[in-house]
């Protein structure tokens, strides 16, 4: 579809460039009653192409125009219901919103630190107690010792039951026991003789002191002939 003004507005806009060029001829004077010859003007370039070739002008579509939603009325109140008979009406509570104007919001109350759960710790298993329990060193008396008497020379062997405070012999020694100790049903067996031993020749070692049962090296008598150690007590 043609648009005639848009033909008018080239032809107006090549008249306008125009004028200068035909302001600057020189005015002809023509004899009385003479008019000067017709001139037919040019088209400009562009519009002559179009002529020519029988075509309208490039009908460039103009952008499409941002459309609005009307606004969306809004909703009225509902009404409220008529209170029945004997019933006090009861008032909105807060503010009550008025068209046109801001309703104020109700304070928010400051929230309060969030404090971390308590963790409860695994309780504490007391250690067991690994002290052992004291035990009497009292050792028990006894009335009879048992001692083996070794002779060195020949190695033999003799067993000797000599009763507390009494004396016995063997080869040159006189043996006297003085005591005999044992230890407590509760404890280790363990055995103690104290005894006192002299030789008849006179220059040889005696002997006086305690020899154990389960500790010979403890307490030894040292003679290059005999050698005495405790068996036990009964």
């Amino acid at each position: 579809m043609s648009r005639p003004w848009m033909g008018r507005t080239v032809l107006a806009a090549a008249a306008v460039l125009a004028a200068p060029a035909l302001a600057q001829q020189p005015l002809v004077q023509y004899p009385y009653g003479q008019q000067p010859p017709m001139r037919t003007q040019e088209l400009p370039p562009l519009q002559q192409q179009w002529e020519s070739r029988g075509q309208a002008p490039v009908q460039t579509p103009l952008p499409p125009t941002r459309t609005f939603a009307p606004p969306s009325p809004a909703a009225p109140p509902a009404p409220l219901a008529p209170p029945m008979a004997g019933e006090v009406p009861s008032l909105p509570s807060g503010p009550v919103a008025t068209p046109g104007l801001l309703t104020p919001m109700a304070p928010t109350p400051p929230s309060s630190p969030t404090l971390p759960a308590p963790t409860l710790a695994a309780p504490t298993l007391a250690a067991p107690n690994m002290t052992p329990l004291p035990r009497s060193n009292a050792w028990v008396p006894s009335g009879t010792a048992k001692l083996q008497a070794l002779d060195k020379v020949n190695a033999q062997t003799t067993t000797l039951t000599v009763k507390v405070g009494q004396s016995t012999t063997f080869g040159s020694l006189t043996i006297a026991v003085k005591a005999c100790m044992v230890r407590p049903p509760d404890q280790p067996a363990d055995a103690a003789t104290y005894i006192d031993v002299t030789d008849s020749h006179p220059d040889s070692p005696s002997f006086n002191g305690w020899l154990l049962q389960q500790e010979p090296s403890a307490s030894m008598m040292e003679h290059p002939i005999y050698d005495i150690r405790v068996d036990g007590c009964a």
